[in-house]
């Protein structure tokens, strides 16, 4: 939990303090077992963490986002392990799989096996699903609104779930920024987060400092925390929090809304004009 730059107050604080007591003994086993120090992030793949596999690399991961992109997009392999197993396998060049969804994909001409074996990889009965405008905004307004107030004013504005490349840092910072600008405002109207490993933000601020300034003018803040946890935690889970992150809003009451929507809601501090009633639970 980052609490210097995602304060949630004192009274949240004691809570996480209390929940977390052994945070410190089980990260010392973890270094004592050879993991990288403060290397806590779920974009573990990042070459700022320095732990980038390569095609036909075996892995033992856990983080579900980081499997997928690790099958698909490197080529390496990994089952879905669960939080201290992959450590243990790790450790002994072994693997064993727990239970979740897809973890490997195949994109025409993007991905390694795409790449070398083309539609050889299909199969003879293969289905085609169709992805388009009409789809997506089905498939958004399917999204349950899970606020006791469905019309409540957002408290806070969440973005990187799994955490922020240095690139998607510099993207959202320049729009952030731009529409705060544009709109006459010296800060944000609504408390806004972007998520990303320590290593990461650096590299952002170092090559960036004229931005990162007016992000930190503009309380647009860059938290270490794992925005998913943040909002499992008693008292922070009833927080009406608002996010582009589907994994957020899997994992919490979160509100998903569209980077438009949200960069309005960064700017006015309200919802947008949104079709509630449309949405499961809306």
């Amino acid at each position: 939990m980052d609490h210097t730059h995602l304060d949630p107050g004192e009274e949240k604080r004691a809570v996480v303090l209390k929940m977390t007591n052994n945070d410190a003994h089980l990260t010392d086993v973890y270094e004592r077992l050879g993991m990288i120090k403060q290397a806590w992030s779920c974009a573990c793949f990042l070459p700022q963490m320095g732990n980038t596999p390569n095609k036909g690399d075996y892995l033992s991961w856990s983080e579900s986002s980081a499997i997928n992109f690790a099958n698909s997009y490197l080529g390496g392999r990994t089952n879905r392990n669960s939080v201290g197993i992959d450590m243990m396998t790790s450790i002994l060049g072994t693997a064993t799989a727990s239970n979740g969804a897809v973890d490997l994909f195949h994109m025409e001409g993007v991905t390694p096996e795409a790449l070398e074996s083309g539609r050889d990889l299909l199969k003879a009965d293969y289905k085609t699903y169709v992805i388009d405008d009409e789809e997506l905004e089905r498939l958004y307004r399917s999204y349950p609104v899970l606020w006791a107030d469905k019309n409540a004013k957002p408290q806070r504005v969440f973005i990187g779930c799994p955490h922020n490349t240095r690139e998607q840092l510099k993207w959202w910072g320049n729009r952030i920024v731009t529409a705060i600008e544009e709109s006459g405002r010296e800060t944000v109207a609504c408390p806004a987060y972007l998520f990303a490993h320590k290593a990461v933000t650096d590299d952002f601020s170092q090559e960036n400092p004229e931005l990162f300034a007016k992000m930190e003018r503009m309380n647009v803040n860059v938290a270490q925390n794992c925005p998913a946890m943040y909002l499992s935690t008693p008292l922070q889970s009833d927080e009406c929090v608002v996010t582009n992150s589907n994994k957020t809003r899997v994992y919490s009451s979160a509100r998903f809304c569209m980077d438009d929507e949200l960069v309005h809601i960064m700017v006015t501090g309200k919802l947008p004009d949104l079709p509630p009633a449309d949405r499961v639970g809306g």
